[in-house]
């Protein structure tokens, strides 16, 4: 949820862009585009943590302003895990072009927004003019949530259920070796050595 990372949102000046957040060179032919369509758009292209010299603004990754940005952003184009996520959490229209990631293909998957993938030939604009169906993406990530937590409370479930049973064979134990000093203390032969030394052996054992 958008709102539980509003705390650790730093201020930024900049608003309203075309954010490229990316590992690794992009094809000249999604440059070409991108520049484009921040002319069409009217909105300038923020490059943040690597240096694109295309891009209107360079900014180097801070952790005290990296959700800024994606807050702020118009539009998003990521290749990232990372930049993926947050593009969803923050209900971006965004394109992903880093679907050989295996993590970042999972993701996508995951959420049935695979329509947000973009390869070097497609249009960059209709696909950032698309908004992703965040409806459909939320109520999976809230079955998987309560799968999760389900999941996690079974497993505390199974813990304490072990700990209690571990718990009452120790009484139980407890018990048995009890009574039996008493039996042993009850006994009129209880001055007879051996008697006397099991009697030790069992009040030691409690």
């Amino acid at each position: 949820d958008e709102l539980s990372y509003q705390e650790m949102e730093a201020h930024i000046d900049e608003s309203d862009y075309i954010l490229i957040y990316g590992f690794g060179d992009i094809s000249p032919e999604m440059k070409s585009q991108l520049v484009k369509i921040s002319v069409i758009l009217e909105c300038k292209i923020v490059s943040y943590g690597e240096y694109r010299k295309w891009a209107d603004v360079n900014t180097i990754y801070d952790p005290t302003t990296f959700l800024s940005y994606f807050r702020n952003a118009r539009y998003v184009v990521t290749n990232t895990y990372h930049g993926t996520i947050f593009s969803i959490i923050y209900k971006k229209n965004f394109v992903c072009y880093g679907q050989a990631k295996n993590k970042v293909r999972d993701l996508v998957e995951s959420l049935k927004l695979t329509e947000q993938f973009i390869s070097p030939n497609e249009s960059i604009l209709d696909k950032l003019k698309q908004t992703p169906d965040y409806e459909n993406a939320n109520k999976i990530l809230e079955k998987r949530k309560y799968a999760s937590i389900n999941y996690l409370l079974k497993s505390i479930e199974g813990w304490f259920r072990m700990k209690i049973i571990n718990r009452i064979k120790q009484i139980i134990n407890i018990a048995l070796k009890s009574y039996r000093v008493l039996l042993l203390l009850k006994n009129p032969k209880f001055e007879n050595e051996r008697i006397s030394a099991e009697l030790v052996r069992n009040v030691h054992s409690i």
